[in-house]
């Protein structure tokens, strides 16, 4: 997890080299600990650079479904369909109207608030035991930071 600084410095990149980002976003409704920020928080500027990418299964720990979407400007979406006509996958019609209804089902009940509960609490555990066993304190996406 990236502070938002830091976040800034990728997109004043981006947009001065003209690049793509590609923001793997699969997690988007689990993140837990201070001061984290995706992407789609930034500036509007940014927004035109970056494609995100989001997985509804995995964050129902049903990995494995390959149902999910992309967001970003038209221009670059459309590069995104057309690469996904290419595929050899693609995920059955009732499985799609599953997960719309999961995200929303999820949203209302309490859901993703449950689950980031849970993650906190495993997270805290391995990193009592890391801290036990004298390992560095770890940073980036490891569970051991901001815990």
């Amino acid at each position: 997890m990236e502070a938002a600084n830091e976040l800034t410095t990728i997109c004043d990149i981006a947009i001065r080299h003209n690049l793509i980002i590609l923001s793997d976003e699969v997690y988007e409704y689990l993140t837990y600990g201070p001061g984290f920020s995706f992407l789609t928080s930034l500036p509007l500027a940014c927004a035109a650079y970056t494609i995100t990418v989001h997985s509804v299964f995995k964050a129902f720990d049903a990995a494995g479904w390959r149902t999910g979407h992309a967001t970003g400007p038209w221009d670059l979406i459309r590069r995104v369909k057309n690469a996904h006509i290419i595929l050899s996958f693609t995920t059955a019609g009732p499985a799609q109207v599953a997960a719309t209804a999961s995200l929303e089902e999820g949203q209302r009940n309490g859901y993703w608030d449950t689950e980031r509960e849970k993650m906190e609490k495993n997270a805290k555990i391995i990193c009592q035991v890391f801290a036990e066993l004298t390992f560095p304190r770890l940073s980036g996406t490891v569970v051991c930071s901001q815990v």
